[in-house]
């Protein structure tokens, strides 16, 4: 029997301060960082929804709280080519992109996000505009653990 005070929350794929991450986003941008160079290895056109980590510590207590619904997706609602990803991580950077031909791209449906929007007037932090401020992160960490 369906229990009304339980929530479920499906989490897209969680950008922010991971330290030991292995997750795509933190090893791409730690090989950018560390061996200045990124070995792709899944096509450019490949797409993934990001949510920044402080979105969702802030929507899983209001969905929790005051949900209205049983099901959420807690996701940005735009997906983010991995072409987009590592051009913005080479400009920051510098590094150089290796990529090897005849890779499969993995393309996913675009998440709604209609019910974070409608009852909690939700607009998502995008990981294009952040990933300054996130690879800053990475680089104080990588600092301050070689030290």
């Amino acid at each position: 029997a369906a229990q009304p005070n339980v929530r479920i929350a499906r989490l897209s794929n969680v950008f922010g301060k991971k330290p030991g991450s292995s997750d795509f986003l933190s090893s791409v941008i730690s090989d950018a960082l560390e061996k200045e160079k990124i070995c792709l290895k899944s096509g450019l056109s490949s797409e993934k929804d990001y949510i920044s980590l402080g979105d969702v510590v802030t929507l899983l207590p209001k969905i929790s709280i005051s949900g209205q619904h049983r099901i959420y997706n807690v996701a940005s609602g735009k997906n983010v080519s991995h072409q987009a990803l590592l051009h913005k991580i080479q400009k920051i950077t510098g590094c150089d992109i290796e990529i090897s031909e005849g890779l499969e791209s993995t393309l996913v449906p675009k998440i709604s996000i209609d019910r974070l929007q409608a009852e909690f007037d939700f607009s998502p932090e995008m990981l294009i505009p952040s990933l300054s401020g996130l690879i800053s992160e990475y680089t104080m960490r990588l600092v301050h653990d070689s030290n």
